[in-house]
């Protein structure tokens, strides 16, 4: 009796993590042929159209670590303060757990929601001081010098 006992209580363990959202991935391995694997959605960060002589871009990909990358993490942008040249594209990606936006204080330029593991570029052409902040957590702010 105690090995049906046994392998009950092991039959039900695992169907009870295979049907659990935070165990899809063992769902997924445990019955292949289940929509656990199938069913994440891929949502792209969205953007307003470009100044005229600017270019934006957002992907899901993550973007390589360079001297132009500000990270968004823990609410804030790091980063806080970036010095660059006319015609440097800035890539923004959002290392944090939730939805982030990257938005001009003047609207020159404005990424749209940006998921987790995504990010959005953009090329500054035109020298100046750009601030921009978070539309989702507007206590988050930073600055982009363009010489």
């Amino acid at each position: 009796m105690k090995r049906y006992t046994i392998a009950i209580l092991f039959v039900v363990s695992v169907l009870l993590l295979s049907s659990c959202g935070f165990h899809t991935g063992l769902g997924s391995v445990l019955n292949p042929s289940s929509n656990t694997a199938k069913s994440a959605k891929k949502v792209k960060a969205t953007h307003t159209p470009p100044a005229p002589g600017a270019s934006t871009a957002a992907t899901s990909m993550p973007s390589s670590a360079t001297d132009n990358t500000i990270s968004i993490k823990n609410m804030a942008f790091t980063p806080n303060n970036l010095q660059i040249k006319a015609g440097t594209t800035v890539t923004w990606v959002n290392n944090d757990t939730v939805q982030h936006t990257v938005t001009s204080d003047t609207k020159v330029f404005d990424s749209g929601p940006i998921d987790p593991g995504s990010n959005f570029t953009y090329t500054f052409t035109q020298a100046g001081s750009f601030t921009y902040h978070c539309d989702i957590h507007k206590s988050m702010t930073a600055t982009i010098t363009v010489q």
